[in-house]
């Protein structure tokens, strides 16, 4: 079974030739590496075990690991959780949004229409990263939000309903979460809007 998986991850190269690493996350948090060559090797001694070969990586070390001379735009990078489940193939772009936040912001150029709305917007990447907040999300969280995981915003709310409506609440305040996914030219988000409703709608 543990073999199978191991000829599985090698697939994944086939699509991403320019790295020589799986990324793994948990819970959309990164969590390790797995090197292709520990996989070629556990597989020619007829032993590979998934959890025995993820890395702890720190983030910092990725690009010395992952990739094979210098990335850019066709780069692809496959991520993969600790079962051994492929979760995306992402874009260099889709790295750059998680791993070097910092220097991906200013960069990233959503529509000019959600800073005039009048409720709170968050849109993330795939990995729930806060990439971009409108004035009224970060008055109403009390901080500034890009480069935090969305996570961290909602811990702020008090969650009412998880059924058919997501509705949550902060003091006074009340919303529906409202949730919608893009794929625009390789990059996945998510677009988080915070809609006021009545508190007797409760």
């Amino acid at each position: 079974m543990e073999t199978d998986i191991g000829r599985e991850l090698i697939r994944h190269f086939f699509h991403a030739p320019q790295v020589e690493a799986l990324l793994v996350f948990e819970d959309n948090e990164y969590f390790g590496i797995v090197l292709k060559k520990d996989i070629e090797m556990s597989l020619v001694k007829k032993g590979f075990e998934l959890g025995g070969n993820i890395n702890r990586v720190k983030p910092a070390q990725l690009p010395l690991l992952l990739f094979r001379g210098e990335p850019g735009k066709t780069t692809r990078i496959p991520v993969i959780d600790k079962t051994g489940r492929l979760q995306r193939i992402i874009s260099y772009e889709e790295y750059e949004s998680q791993f070097d936040t910092d220097a991906y912001l200013p960069h990233f150029k959503p529509s000019s229409t959600l800073e005039g709305l009048a409720h709170p917007v968050v849109v993330t990447n795939h990995f729930r990263r806060i990439l971009y907040a409108n004035r009224r999300a970060m008055e109403t969280a009390g901080m500034d939000l890009p480069g935090k995981p969305f996570s961290a915003l909602l811990r702020l709310f008090e969650i009412r309903s998880l059924s058919r409506r997501m509705l949550i609440e902060k003091g006074e305040a009340h919303f529906e979460l409202l949730i919608t996914s893009s794929d625009f030219k390789g990059f996945s988000s998510f677009l988080y809007q915070f809609l006021p409703v009545e508190t007797e709608n409760h």
